[in-house]
């Protein structure tokens, strides 16, 4: 079993000028998932389990890029605990540190339900709300996971990703623009590290990252376009439990964001730092 935050944002704009100024929008997630693998033989293995998922956010805009097309909105509010499923199959030689495995995690429908409301021609103002519900598709991945050992206690290992974020939306029922957040394409992501085992219960590791940019407008709200990051962990097992901590240094490549076609600002030397920590249980 496994307790992860797979989805995450925390954006606020305070540039006198900017149109977007006064904008904020924060979103958590908490997702459960539990697997079950079957040993079909020849040092392979077939595993899949169900995925739980559950958002909520709250989100204030205001547009000031003068009229007609000023504006102020605000959304409230949480999604129900969505379901998904993961199947894979997974090949292992622990003899030699080698293991392989794809994986494919479904897509999630979410329904958000919460207050919502907006004030057309004013930008700033605190919009009267209302109950709403809209639906939300959280995306489908496939993974490919590999291992193989190098010397004594130390193997490379890495992943390449692809998150199928083409044609993704966030669209409320009332809010002026359209959609809050749209991606275009799909993201890769491709992980290689290496990691030593300090002895039974303990081991290390440290991993570079890389998601390529995907080109055009970004959106205001994940002004995000391609990234590099370097990642040092530790993590403590005993038994079928594990505990990791994970610290990460996250390098943005610069973009353009804007609404529709219109470009409203380029993002350069972007930076985040990250603390992660990973629960997890082998029944």
């Amino acid at each position: 079993m496994q307790i992860t935050t797979p989805y995450a944002a925390n954006t606020a704009y305070n540039a006198v000028g900017y149109p977007l100024n006064g904008t904020t929008a924060t979103l958590e997630s908490r997702a459960i998932t539990a697997l079950l693998s079957y040993d079909i033989g020849q040092n392979a293995f077939a595993y899949g389990g169900l995925r739980l998922l559950q958002s909520d956010g709250d989100i204030y805009v205001s547009l000031n890029a003068g009229l007609p097309n000023v504006f102020s909105y605000r959304f409230d509010g949480k999604s129900d605990t969505g379901l998904g499923y993961v199947l894979g199959l997974a090949y292992s030689r622990p003899e030699f540190g080698t293991r392989l495995a794809l994986s494919y995690t479904s897509p999630i429908d979410l329904t958000f339900s919460g207050q919502e409301g907006r004030v057309l021609g004013v930008a700033g103002a605190t919009p009267a709300l209302s109950d709403t519900r809209f639906g939300v598709e959280m995306p489908a991945t496939l993974s490919l996971d590999f291992q193989q050992g190098i010397v004594t206690n130390t193997a490379l290992f890495g992943r390449i990703q692809q998150s199928r974020w083409g044609g993704f939306e966030i669209r409320p029922n009332l809010y002026p623009a359209g959609a809050l957040v749209t991606y275009r394409d799909d993201v890769m992501r491709y992980d290689l590290g290496v990691k030593h085992r300090l002895s039974e219960e303990w081991g290390i590791s440290a991993l570079y990252s890389q998601e390529p940019q995907t080109g055009g407008l970004s959106s205001n709200l994940a002004p995000v376009d391609g990234l590099r990051a370097f990642t040092l962990g530790a993590e403590y097992t005993r038994g079928g439990a594990a505990i990791g901590l994970a610290l990460s240094e996250v390098r943005f490549d610069d973009t353009t964001t804007g609404l529709g076609t219109t470009p409203f600002a380029r993002f350069n030397g972007n930076r985040a730092r990250l603390v992660t920590i990973r629960l997890s249980h082998r029944f």
